[in-house]
């Protein structure tokens, strides 16, 4: 089995998300604190391509070993910060950001606990700010895993009721992993912005 280390090893070098890659593209950082939180970052991909953007990063992650893989990535961490927590234990309240990033992650989440998390991030989210991200559908191939969240359509315009949605795409394609099996995805990309 994959462990975390081993997992960050091999998505170190990867590009960041391709839905943070089409925010910017989309010329919508607008923002003026210039404020993220990089839900679930991992090896820090997005998380140092928003550090480059002139973002102050709240870098959030289960596994305290991504504190010194992004430490050792990067030069100056003077605008970085972590959060070691589980999804389904985390606070944000003080954590107001006008960009929230999360890639591949939040199907991490608990069920139990997933709308206390979507609450936790959407209420981080400051007026005007964006949510930037994806979640796993129900065709997903892992979706068989009742410890992990898959959502449907409604259940993501539910999740972003006050915001008005920019981008929605469903992706159904198969693809290997970071282990090297080929698996079925079912992908939302989102990006919306808070009303």
């Amino acid at each position: 089995m994959l462990n975390w280390n081993e997992y960050y090893k091999k998505t170190e070098l990867e590009n960041p998300s391709i839905i943070l890659k089409k925010f910017f593209e989309m010329k919508l950082d607008n923002t003026t604190l210039k404020r993220a939180i990089d839900l679930g970052c991992g090896s820090g991909n997005d998380t140092i391509y928003l550090l480059k953007k002139n973002y102050f990063v709240t870098a959030v992650d289960k596994e305290q070993d991504v504190i010194d893989i992004i430490k050792n990535r990067i030069s100056d961490t003077s605008n970085l910060k972590f959060i070691i927590e589980k999804f389904e234990n985390i606070r944000l309240e003080k954590e107001q950001a006008d960009l929230v990033v999360s890639n591949l992650s939040i199907y991490f989440c608990n069920p139990k606990f997933f709308e206390k998390f979507c609450n936790e991030f959407t209420n981080a989210i400051s007026k005007n700010g964006y949510f930037v991200g994806n979640f796993l559908g129900k065709e997903d191939e892992w979706s068989k895993n009742t410890n992990r969240t898959f959502v449907n359509e409604k259940e993501i315009k539910d999740i972003f009721k006050n915001f008005k949605i920019i981008y929605f795409n469903e992706k159904k394609y198969k693809k290997l992993t970071a282990k090297g099996n080929m698996k079925f995805w079912h992908v939302y990309e989102i990006i919306a912005k808070k009303l």
